[in-house]
């Protein structure tokens, strides 16, 4: 039932009041574009995930095996 109510009220505020401002032929606009002096720099650190191919040291058991079976 909240979220009901956050969507009525949400419907239901009453629009910002718009501010237009028309410029004419003559008016000449100057600036300069400001931005932040940061850096941003993300690191993450490696994930590591488990192998999913294990090496065998020997083949001891599979040579046992074949001899076995002949």
């Amino acid at each position: 039932m909240t979220p009901i109510l956050i969507a009525a009220a949400l419907f239901a505020a009453e629009p910002k009041p718009k501010t237009e401002i028309i410029f004419g032929e003559d008016d000449i606009i100057e600036g300069t574009l400001k931005t932040p002096d940061v850096e941003i720099h993300i690191a993450r650190n490696p994930v590591k995930f488990p192998r999913l191919i294990k090496v065998r040291e020997t083949f001891d058991d599979k040579i046992i095996r074949s001899v076995e079976q002949m």
